[in-house]
């Protein structure tokens, strides 16, 4: 419970220095509405890679609940879903 205590912290005050920065730049003179477009453009590009990545690694190698996953690892012999 502590951890997520500190971490809520952690991203309140992330937060608090993005926007002083954003307000800082909005009073030099900079657009911040382009960085921001900017910004948000990445994100929905990383977040549509993420996605479709994970639809072909799904669709290309499905695993099933229980399932076993053995791999042979050069010098080490079979080894099981533990060593992973």
């Amino acid at each position: 419970m502590l951890l997520i205590v500190e971490n809520q912290r952690l991203e309140m005050q992330y937060g608090i220095w993005i926007v002083v920065v954003l307000l800082f730049m909005e009073l030099l003179g900079s657009s911040t509405q382009e960085w921001l477009i900017v910004g948000g453009t990445l994100a929905g590009q990383e977040i549509f890679t993420n996605f479709l990545s994970s639809v072909m690694n799904h669709a290309t190698w499905p695993l099933i609940l229980n399932e076993w996953v053995q791999r042979k690892t050069e010098g080490y012999g079979d080894t099981g879903i533990n060593d992973i």
